[in-house]
C-alpha cells in the first residue's frame, strides 16, 4: 500500500535527524528532572508511598513546551523539503497518490512523535517508581494518551504550515510564528479581551464562560482543560476547574473534540493545498 510504504520511509528518514534527536533527548531530560523534583517535596515525598496525582500537574511543565516543538520540527518540511529539493517529482512518479503522501507523511511523523512522548513518560514513570510503592495506573496512562494525541496535533499543524511553502526557511519562519502564537499569543490575546469586555485584564474569581471557551478554543487550552478534569483538583485551584454544572461546551470531552479538530483540520487543509500545487 502506497500510504504504508511513505509513511515507514518518512519513519526511518525522520529518525535519522540529528537536531530532532538532541530536542528528543531534552525532552526525556527535562521530564525526567522534573519528576525527580516532584519526589523530594516533603508532603509529597518518598516516605508517602504513593504517587499522587499532583506528577501529572508538574510533568504539564515539559510537555507544553517540549511537545509542540518536537511536532512542529517533524512536520515542518514534509512537504517544503521535498519541495525544494525536487525530490517530490521522483515521489510522485511512482504510483502514489497525493493523498498517500500527506496522510503518509502525517503517519510516520506521528509514530516518531508518540515514541518522543512515550520516552518521556517513560524516563518519568522510572524515576518515581524507584520511591513510590504505588501507582495510579489508569490515570497516568490516559494522561500518556492524551499527550500523544497533543503532539499529534502539532505534527498535523507543521505538515499544513508546509503545505503552504515551498522552501524549509519558509516553512521554518511559519512554525516559529504559529508556535508563538498558540502557546504565548493566544493568553495575550484572551488578556486583552477581558480587559476590553470585562473592564478587567485578569480576575481572581470564576472566570467568565465566554473566556474560559477562547482558552479552552487553544490547542494548549484544550489540553489543559482536559488534564484538569482527569485531576479533579480541590483546594484553591478548584474555582478554576469546571464542574457538572458549568456549560456543556466547557466540559472535558468538548476539549478532546477541539483537539482532534486541531488534528484533523490543517491536515485536511495541507491535503487539499497538495493536491492543488502545480509542481
Amino acid at each position: 500500500m502506497s500510504l504504508t510504504r511513505i509513511a515507514m520511509k518518512d519513519l526511518r528518514d525522520t529518525s535519522r535527524s540529528r537536531m530532532l534527536g538532541v530536542v528528543v533527548v531534552l525532552y526525556v531530560l527535562f521530564t525526567a528532572g522534573v519528576a525527580y523534583i516532584y519526589t523530594l517535596i516533603p508532603e509529597i515525598g518518598p516516605g508517602t508511598g504513593e504517587l499522587s496525582l499532583e506528577l501529572i500537574s508538574f510533568l504539564g511543565t515539559p510537555i507544553g513546551l517540549f511537545v509542540p516543538i518536537i511536532g512542529l520540527m517533524l512536520g515542518f518540511n514534509a512537504i517544503s523539503g521535498e519541495l525544494e529539493s525536487g525530490s517530490i517529482k521522483l515521489l510522485l512518479s511512482e504510483p502514489h497518490k497525493r493523498s498517500d503522501v500527506v496522510f503518509g507523511k502525517f503517519v510516520g511523523r506521528f509514530v516518531v512523535m508518540t515514541i518522543a512522548t512515550l520516552l518521556g513518560f517513560i524516563a518519568a514513570l522510572g524515576i518515581v517508581l524507584a520511591l513510590y510503592a504505588e501507582l495510579s495506573p489508569v490515570v497516568y496512562v490516559e494522561y500518556v494518551l492524551l499527550t500523544v494525541l497533543f503532539g499529534g496535533v502539532y505534527v498535523s499543524l507543521g505538515i499544513a504550515v508546509s503545505s503552504l511553502t515551498r522552501s524549509k526557511t519558509k516553512a521554518t519562519a511559519g512554525v516559529v510564528g504559529l508556535f508563538v502564537v498558540l502557546n504565548w499569543g493566544w493568553g495575550l490575546i484572551g488578556i486583552g479581551l477581558h480587559w476590553i469586555i470585562e473592564g478587567t485584564p485578569f480576575s481572581m474569581g470564576a472566570q467568565p464562560d465566554w473566556y474560559q471557551l477562547f482558552s479552552q478554543a487553544s490547542p494548549g487550552g484544550a489540553f489543559s482543560r482536559v488534564s484538569t478534569a482527569m485531576l479533579d483538583l480541590q483546594g484553591p485551584a478548584q474555582q478554576f476547574a469546571v464542574t457538572a454544572d458549568d456549560p456543556w461546551f466547557l466540559q472535558w470531552y468538548v476539549a478532546v473534540v477541539v483537539l482532534f479538530v486541531w488534528m484533523i483540520v490543517p491536515l485536511a487543509i495541507g491535503y487539499l493545498r497538495f493536491q492543488s500545487m502545480d509542481i
